[in-house]
C-alpha cells in the first residue's frame, strides 16, 4: 500500500468516525430525545460531524481510499443509526435504515478486501513466477459482464520459457468488449510451477480483475526472407524448404542479427519487469547466441 492510500485510508477512517457520531445523534434527534430534551449529542457538535464526516469519506475516498472510502460512507451511518436504537433513541425506519446501510457498507468493505488481496497474490506471483507464453486454444462466455464488458473463460495452451513441457490451464478474466480474445491469440503469461493453475496474464489475475486483451508478439519470429534467385537470374524460385549448395533449407539457417537483437530486446524488457530472473535471462540469451 502506498503513502497516498495510506494517507487516504486513514483520513477515511476518521471521517467515518464522525459521520457516525453526527448520524447518532440525528437519529437520536429524531427519536425519543425531542420529547425530553435530553439529546446524547447536541447540534452544535451533530451537524459538524455529519457534514464533515461526510465530505472528509467522499474526498478520501476519490484521494486513494478506494473500496475501503467507499464501504465506510456506507457503514458509518449505518453504525450511527443501529447504535441510536440500542441507546434508547431512534425509530422504526431508523433501524432499517441503519440495517441495510451496515449490510451495503459492509459488503463493499469486504469485496474490496478479496480485490486487494487479489491484486498482491498477482503481484507477488509476477515477482516470483515462471514466465511463458500462452496460445488460446478456446474462448467460452461466461454470462457474466460488467459495464457491457463480458467475463470470459479461456482455454489457454502454456509453453514455458525455460522449455519444459507444455501444459493447459484455464482462465476467467472480464474482457474489453471491443478487444475479446480469439482462438489462436498469444499471450505473455507468468505462471506458479507449483500450481499452474494460477496464472498472471497481462495485468489480471486468473478468476478476477479486468483484462484488456492485447496480443503479445509472437513467441518466435517468421521465417526470414531470402532473396530468389529469379531477381539475380531470371530462373524461377525454388520452392520454399529447398536444400540450398550447402544442403540446408531456410529453416536450418541461423537467425539474422536484426532478429537475434530483437529477441535480446525483449528478453531485456521481462528481465527489468521481474518477469525473468537474472539467471534465466543469461540461460535465454545464451540459448539466442547460440543459434
Amino acid at each position: 500500500m502506498g503513502i497516498r492510500t495510506t494517507v487516504a485510508t486513514a483520513f477515511s477512517i476518521a471521517g467515518a468516525a464522525a459521520l457516525a457520531v453526527g448520524m447518532y445523534g440525528m437519529e437520536a434527534t429524531g427519536g425519543s430525545c425531542t420529547i425530553d430534551g435530553n439529546c446524547p449529542v447536541p447540534p452544535s457538535v451533530m451537524i459538524p460531524c455529519f457534514v464533515g464526516g461526510m465530505i472528509t469519506v467522499i474526498v478520501a475516498t476519490v484521494a486513494g481510499a478506494g473500496a475501503v472510502g467507499f464501504g465506510l460512507a456506507f457503514l458509518a451511518p449505518g453504525v450511527g443509526s443501529i447504535a441510536a436504537i440500542a441507546t434508547g433513541y431512534g425509530t422504526a425506519v431508523g433501524y432499517i435504515f441503519g440495517v441495510v446501510f451496515t449490510l451495503v457498507g459492509g459488503g463493499a468493505l469486504v469485496l474490496g478486501s478479496l480485490a486487494g488481496r487479489g491484486r498482491k497474490a498477482a503481484e507477488e506471483l509476477r515477482a516470483t513466477g515462471h514466465p511463458g507464453t500462452a496460445t488460446v486454444l478456446s474462448v467460452r462466455d461466461t454470462g457474466v459482464s460488467v459495464n457491457d464488458n463480458p467475463r470470459v473463460r479461456l482455454r489457454l495452451q502454456v509453453h514455458p520459457a525455460d522449455g519444459s513441457g507444455d501444459f493447459e490451464a484455464e482462465l476467467a478474466v472480464l474482457v474489453s468488449r471491443v478487444s475479446i480474445p480469439r482462438a489462436g491469440d498469444r499471450y505473455q503469461v507468468v505462471y506458479d510451477p507449483a500450481d499452474r493453475e494460477r496464472l498472471v496474464l497481462g495485468d489480471v489475475q486468473a478468476g478476477g480483475g479486468s483484462f484488456a486483451a492485447q496480443p503479445t508478439m509472437p513467441a518466435f519470429p517468421p521465417p526470414p526472407a531470402y532473396p530468389q534467385p529469379a531477381e539475380a537470374s531470371g530462373r524461377p524460385a525454388p520452392a520454399w524448404g529447398t536444400p540450398d549448395a550447402a544442403g540446408q533449407t531456410p529453416a536450418d539457417r541461423p537467425l539474422p542479427v536484426e532478429t537475434v537483437v530483437d529477441q535480446l530486446t525483449k528478453l531485456d524488457a521481462l528481465r527489468r519487469s521481474g518477469a525473468l530472473t537474472e539467471e534465466e535471462f543469461q540461460q535465454q540469451k545464451a540459448r539466442l547466441l547460440a543459434q
